[in-house]
């Protein structure tokens, strides 16, 4: 039988909208699992170089030779640790003092329901429960925060939902690869509609927006933010969400020097990424410093311990190489 051009692409179409509701059943299925199963995502703090004698609150399989310790358990398994560290510790290494001050300090609370009521319910009553969470945390941690979700589960909607929290602080600056911009004017129409200012920079000489007020959202690209390195500094941008972050990964390039600086100056700093490490964890010390610049404040020691770095030859005066596994 042959089939008319007609019916071809009503098959083409129909397979496409298939694909398009697998997909969909797919990434709902993944939100189900993950309020059905929560120990899934609950992070583990692993420390290496204990003995064979576990502590208190700590697992460990005779098939590792590391203990992974539940946020929830830090503070009796680093006392244990500390007190009897002859015998938990093989004699390489502690956590560094910044790292053991974290684990002294009690664990916050989960806050619940604190997404503030100025928050427009056409965003705020659409957010999934998992995405709430993300939300809550990015307001526990005073707008300064990395969401690393997988794509298709909605990082651009708990970003704006987090930074609708402050919008008192706006304008809001977005960041993006130039591929996207227009999908992220696209979200504000979606999810906030009540925001009617949204200028999109087509061109490194389009004007700045005039009006300066909680409805209003600049959305460049990261060449466009080189380009208005100076401008963007002297407006002092409050609140500032970078997608891709992992673009961000290279110390030494231009773009990430400016969204450093740009995280210096703002109080709200959201950062988005579905792979914000690609190799090794070295390429999230450039993005977390633009959240914290305080918890690793230096890359060799970062390196160091996180990265199975050794040095190399010094190559300049102020600055050495260094070998990751």
């Amino acid at each position: 039988m042959v089939l008319t051009d007609e019916q071809r692409a009503t098959i083409e179409r129909n397979k496409a909208e298939a694909l398009k509701r697998a997909a969909a059943r797919k990434a709902r299925e993944a939100a189900a699992e993950l309020q059905r199963k929560p120990h899934l995502v609950k992070p583990l703090l692993s420390t290496t170089n204990f003995s064979r004698r576990p502590t208190s609150g700590s697992l460990y399989t005779n098939r590792s030779t590391v203990s992974a310790t539940h946020p929830t358990k830090l503070s009796s398994t680093t006392n244990a640790s500390s007190t009897n560290a002859s015998q938990n510790f093989q004699g390489n290494e502690k956590p560094p003092p910044h790292i053991q001050q974290i684990l002294r300090e009690p664990l916050a609370a989960p806050l619940r329901g604190i997404i503030p009521a100025a928050v427009e319910p056409s965003i705020s009553n659409l957010l999934f429960p998992y995405q709430r969470a993300g939300v809550e945390f990015g307001v526990q941690k005073n707008g300064r925060v990395l969401v690393a979700d997988e794509m298709g589960l909605g990082k651009s909607v708990q970003a704006l939902a987090i930074a609708r929290c402050y919008k008192s602080e706006w304008p809001l600056l977005v960041v993006c690869p130039a591929s996207v911009k227009a999908a992220w004017k696209s979200q504000f129409e979606s999810f906030l509609p009540t925001v009617t200012n949204v200028c999109v920079m087509a061109k490194s000489m389009d004007p700045w927006p005039e009006e300066k007020n909680s409805n209003t959202v600049v959305i460049m690209s990261y060449d466009q933010m080189i380009l208005r390195d100076e401008q963007l500094k002297s407006e002092k941008i409050k609140v500032v969400i970078f997608d891709e972050s992992h673009m961000l990964k290279d110390s030494k390039a231009k773009r990430t020097r400016v969204a450093t600086d740009l995280s210096r100056i703002a109080l709200r700093v959201i950062l988005l990424s579905g792979t914000p490490a690609l190799s090794c964890p070295a390429e999230l010390f450039t993005q977390l410093r633009m959240i914290d610049p305080f918890v690793f404040p230096n890359y060799r020691d970062f390196a160091m311990r996180y990265c199975n770095g050794r040095e190399g030859r010094v190559v300049s005066a102020d600055r050495e190489s260094y070998h990751f596994e």
